[in-house]
């Protein structure tokens, strides 16, 4: 992108850039102050589809940046599929291609490698001669256990319940989530964010910092809209992730587009069937 657009940098001005190749989310932030430098408006996103598929429902793109520049080219974004604005971080679309890939590069091992079972060894591996019947898939949803309050024996024939591990959460999905809840603290349209709130958090979620507790949806926006009035041009940066059971922690920062953070600190979490339950923020 740098060695095409560096030449005219200075006949950028005023105009909107919308990068769709694959990159890091660090990568998409830093063409993101690039773009600003430039006193242009920048979109990143990325295609989760086949070519084939381009100007059809069934390409998803994502992408992330000031919501008023992807307002402004709306009728042309939609002209290639369907599209999702994930919020004001620039990082974010990179955040959930990594996760996207992450999730289908593992269900396809897993499809292997449970083919191989079927087939009375491992994937590549001689066939067993003293398996009496193949392993069928029959057989790992009579194995699932059954959902949290549901009796034994109560299955239904639409499918099997497939739990999430008890011993380590996954970490993708747990990063999505809290990706999508970062990305409350930048956006400043209510309606869009009190939408990912109700998306994201427990009805009775609360969140706790060294100076408020706001309990309920309502109050966490309540705060977060307040912080925004307080820190205009301000933005979240979501960090590194760690997660087991229902717990999580990641590391966050927040400053100017351009520059270097204003504040950092940590985020504790509690999940409760794959929402918030409670935040506990901590500053450094």
């Amino acid at each position: 992108m740098h060695d095409l657009l560096d030449p005219i940098g200075t006949k950028l001005r005023g105009q909107t850039l919308v990068n769709l190749t694959s990159g890091t989310s660090a990568q998409a932030r830093e063409a993101g102050e690039w773009a600003q430098q430039r006193d242009a408006h920048y979109l990143a996103g990325t295609i989760m589809a086949i070519p084939s598929a381009i100007g059809a429902d069934a390409a998803v793109l994502l992408h992330s940046g000031p919501r008023s520049d992807s307002e402004s080219h709306r009728t042309t974004l939609d002209a290639l599929g369907t599209v999702t604005h994930l919020g004001a971080d620039h990082g974010l679309a990179s955040l959930y291609d990594a996760v996207g890939l992450g999730i289908m590069w593992s269900v396809l091992n897993g499809f292997s490698h449970a083919n191989g079972a079927d087939h009375g060894g491992p994937v590549g591996g001689p066939r067993s001669a003293t398996r009496s019947r193949p392993l069928r898939s029959l057989q790992f949803a009579e194995l699932s256990p059954p959902p949290h309050g549901e009796p034994s024996g109560g299955r239904t024939q639409q499918g099997a319940h497939i739990p999430m591990s008890n011993d380590n959460a996954d970490t993708s999905a747990v990063s999505q989530l809290l990706a999508a809840y970062i990305s409350v603290w930048n956006e400043r349209d209510q309606q869009a964010r009190r939408a990912i709130l109700a998306d994201v958090c427990t009805a009775d979620a609360v969140y706790v910092d060294p100076t408020i507790t706001a309990e309920g949806r309502t109050a966490i926006d309540a705060y977060v809209e307040g912080w925004q009035k307080q820190s205009p041009g301000m933005v979240f940066r979501f960090g590194e992730v760690r997660s087991h059971h229902d717990l999580a922690h990641f590391r966050w920062s927040f400053g100017r587009s351009i520059g270097s953070p204003e504040a950092s600190g940590w985020d504790a979490v509690v999940l409760a069937h794959g929402h918030i339950s409670r935040v506990y923020g901590f500053f450094d």
